[in-house]
């Protein structure tokens, strides 16, 4: 497909869903204390808005958030901020939230992106967009492990059952929207998402792996910051 091609199809709109600061990361509650999980989970958002707006395809982005520090980081992003009607009712009823703004406003495409991918990168988004808009499918993206959703690529009006939770992957896949196929597709910048000690020692492997280049800038300073804490961590 040309170039102009692509360029005629219609724009997508990114969603990104993200959790009070308060309620962040509590899973690394025994390796991180408060602060640091908040500073980690603003410097994922901060390099996940980036990566999105660095994507050719993406014309603008929505944030689902009750939080005002959220709110702050996203619109000095450049991003849309949509208040929650149900502050802290969950994932779900926040991406709800998010479509329902899109499709009202009858935008063609959304790709709904987590906000703590630390290692997105904007020519997959590209590419998951053209993928779903040159087939007309729904695209799901895995984590690394197969069993929840980590993207999501789907038009507002005719959006899947959003199931987020407990095997959300193979949930979301089974689904056939207003009869439109579904793709599963694993891209490796949207595999890995940080819930857990495990993730985060992954992430940082990664981060030493790659002498300090991997990830987005925010993330990479979050890195450099904690570096002596997280290897105490792997080794102790």
């Amino acid at each position: 497909m040309t170039v102009l091609r692509l360029q005629q199809l219609p724009p997508a709109w990114a969603l990104v869903p993200a959790k009070s600061l308060s309620h962040a990361k509590s899973r690394l509650g025994p390796l991180l204390a408060q602060p640091q999980r908040r500073s980690l989970q603003c410097a994922m958002l901060s390099d996940v808005l980036a990566a999105l707006s660095g994507a050719s395809l993406i014309e603008g982005i929505v944030v689902v958030t009750s939080d005002p520090d959220i709110g702050r980081i996203a619109a000095g992003a450049g991003a849309v901020v949509l208040g929650e009607e149900y502050p802290d009712a969950g994932l779900n009823r926040a991406m709800i939230r998010g479509r329902d703004w899109l499709a009202a406003r009858e935008c063609a495409w959304a790709v709904a992106v987590p906000a703590d991918l630390p290692f997105l990168e904007s020519a997959e988004i590209d590419a998951a967009i053209m993928l779903a808009r040159k087939a007309d499918v729904t695209v799901v993206l895995p984590n690394r492990d197969g069993s929840g959703t980590n993207g999501m690529v789907f038009r507002p009006a005719a959006a899947p059952d959003f199931v987020f939770g407990a095997d959300s992957f193979r949930r979301h896949v089974r689904q056939s929207p207003s009869g439109r196929a579904t793709a599963a597709v694993s891209l490796p910048s949207f595999a890995l998402d940080v819930d857990t000690p495990a993730d985060l020692a992954e992430a940082f492997s990664r981060w030493e792996a790659s002498v300090g280049d991997a990830g987005g800038a925010q993330m990479r300073n979050w890195m450099l910051g904690h570096r002596q804490q997280l290897e105490e961590h792997r080794y102790g």
